[in-house]
């Protein structure tokens, strides 16, 4: 196993989160752990690789640039919402409902999708 600390892996993530504008994303990033083996590596890259032609092909990818997870929480208890946090729950359902035309547009395109199947 490699020295992680050598490999600076934690000063890696450090930079990753800082472009992160997302807590959720953040807490994504502190809980990834570093490959331990030649054949996860070349998955890795395959899979990003496929992401990024998904992305050239297609253009953006939407994504959330809020942090909902607190404001589902509130709802789940019956908290009473701001308008703004109203707002950003409607946000996510059009992400939600783009990300899934963005999906559908990838299997309309007949491109091969092993990897992101599984998101």
């Amino acid at each position: 196993m490699y020295d992680l600390n050598l490999l600076e892996f934690n000063k890696i993530k450090d930079i990753l989160k800082s472009y992160s504008s997302i807590k959720y994303t953040a807490k994504l990033i502190d809980e990834l752990k570093c490959y331990d083996s030649y054949d996860s590596v070349i998955e890795g890259i395959s899979e990003t690789g496929e992401a990024l032609d998904a992305i050239v092909k297609l253009g953006y990818f939407y994504n959330l640039d809020s942090d909902i997870e607190m404001i589902l929480k509130k709802a789940s208890i019956g908290s009473i919402l701001s308008e703004q946090e109203l707002l950003d729950i409607v946000y996510l359902i059009d992400v939600v409902s783009n990300d899934l035309k963005y999906f559908e547009s990838l299997r309309g395109m007949k491109m091969e999708i092993k990897y992101l199947k599984k998101y």
